[in-house]
């Protein structure tokens, strides 16, 4: 819920323009990955975790925040379609269809994570 908070209000500084801070949360979520890999992977029972948690915070931060954008950027955009005007239940159905498919994409990226 931070993350869409403060990268939809970065966007509105940047008169709506989304798709610099889409970048730069993708390169932020990037690098703390990396950071996630090789610095807390090899940390045993001994170390401290808060460096886990904090970084595990900010990925979730950015990759939320993103993803929250695109969703409610995507549905706006479609609702705005001229097919669509004045059919409310049309613009539910695809902002749900859009949802639900981040949901389930999710899901699946999850269950496969388990995996390995």
């Amino acid at each position: 819920m931070l993350g869409s908070i403060a990268l939809g209000l970065i966007s509105d500084l940047m008169h709506g323009k989304r798709s610099p801070v889409a970048l730069v949360a993708v390169i932020f979520a990037s690098a703390l990955s990396f950071t996630l890999i090789y610095t807390v992977y090899p940390m045993n029972e001994n170390e401290q975790y808060w460096l886990f948690f904090v970084l595990m915070f900010l990925l979730g931060f950015f990759i939320s925040g993103l993803n929250n954008m695109i969703s409610a950027a995507c549905s706006a955009d479609l609702g705005k379609q001229e097919a669509l005007k004045g059919n409310t239940k049309a613009i539910s159905t695809v902002t749900g269809i859009i949802d639900g498919t981040g949901t389930m994409g999710t899901a699946a990226g999850q269950f496969i994570v388990g995996f390995t």
